[in-house]
């Protein structure tokens, strides 16, 4: 992009996509218009496209099942079962790497010890996530960021619930009769919240009390988000593993929000990225996860498929499984 372009792009943006912006309006909607002097003739297939905001999940269903709107972008797993009931809406999704984190920064007592993130880890029953959290609309995680699909993947059986082991690390650092933390969950998706109860209930064994907070998104981006000792994140898989994984773990990643750093863990990934051989990429990126996983600052119990839903008039629409909106290819069929 030109560079003299940066400082305006939230309200002028640069792009070369099929449409244009015509209108923003923050908290409200974004319009685009079809862009004419695009490159490819089989894209921007509407004339325009509306993306609205809705204050919460609840009116975004609402808005679909009136017909206010055409697509349902982000469904969350709880209410998978009610929109399929929907008269002419489908849901369309995809297994991914999507992942709800629990940060906990290492800058920051008791995290600092990993003693006591590797005692949180243990005390998840992750098959447990998957079907009261997600209700089957996920798969098991091994608190590393890499989904079990991908050919990259570290394959170990996720870390099995063992209580009395976490008591014990913890007495290990200091803390034979566990501790007492604030958990903070963003409301813009009921999913945060939903884990951090769940990974509540689940610590309590351990002496371990969460007590958890949930704050509007807006204040969580300004007060907690790269801030906060402990809360709950969202991320969506990226196009490849060195975007995946450098930018969230590696010590001056521009994604850490852990205050973590581990000069071995730095060496595997960036060995990883400038490795040709697929079969030794493949050992330094597992090698990258088994750290991570075994020590690293992130609780992450489960990854979610994306879902979403789109009514009978739309055509040529599927979720993404890097959870892009794409509608280069979508139209609309009148009946």
């Amino acid at each position: 992009m030109p560079r003299e372009a940066e400082a305006q792009l939230a309200t002028e943006p640069v792009g070369s996509g099929p449409f244009k912006l015509a209108e923003y309006v923050p908290g409200s909607h974004v319009l685009v218009v079809r862009n004419e002097d695009h490159w490819d003739p089989n894209a921007g297939l509407v004339d325009e496209i509306y993306l609205q905001t809705f204050p919460d999940e609840i009116a975004e269903m609402t808005a679909l099942q009136n017909g206010d709107v055409h697509i349902m972008y982000d469904v969350p797993a709880a209410a998978q079962e009610q929109i399929a009931g929907f008269e002419n809406v489908t849901i369309s999704e995809v297994p991914t790497g999507t992942w709800i984190p629990m940060v906990m920064r290492v800058d920051t007592p008791p995290f600092d010890k990993p003693q006591v993130r590797e005692a949180i880890k243990l005390c998840m029953d992750r098959p447990a996530f998957v079907d009261a959290v997600l209700f089957g609309h996920g798969t098991t995680a091994n608190d590393q960021n890499v989904p079990p699909n991908h050919p990259f993947a570290w394959e170990v059986e996720p870390r099995q619930r063992d209580v009395e082991r976490a008591k014990a690390l913890l007495a290990e650092a200091g803390l034979p009769d566990g501790f007492e933390f604030e958990l903070v969950a963003a409301t813009d998706r009921a999913i945060r919240a939903d884990t951090a109860v769940t990974i509540q209930q689940m610590v309590k064994d351990a002496g371990i009390t969460f007590n958890v907070k949930t704050i509007d998104y807006d204040t969580y981006i300004a007060q907690v988000y790269k801030k906060g000792p402990l809360y709950i994140g969202y991320w969506g898989m990226r196009p490849t593993l060195d975007s995946q994984m450098v930018p969230f773990f590696t010590t001056d990643g521009s994604f850490n929000e852990y205050a973590y750093s581990n000069l071995t863990l730095d060496e595997k990934l960036f060995a990883a990225r400038a490795e040709l051989d697929p079969e030794r990429r493949k050992v330094l990126y597992q090698e990258a996860q088994q750290i991570l996983s075994l020590e690293g600052p992130v609780l992450i119990p489960y990854f979610l498929n994306v879902a979403s839903a789109y009514s009978a008039e739309v055509v040529g629409f599927e979720a993404h499984p890097l959870t892009s909106f794409d509608l280069r290819y979508v139209s609309l069929q009148r009946s």
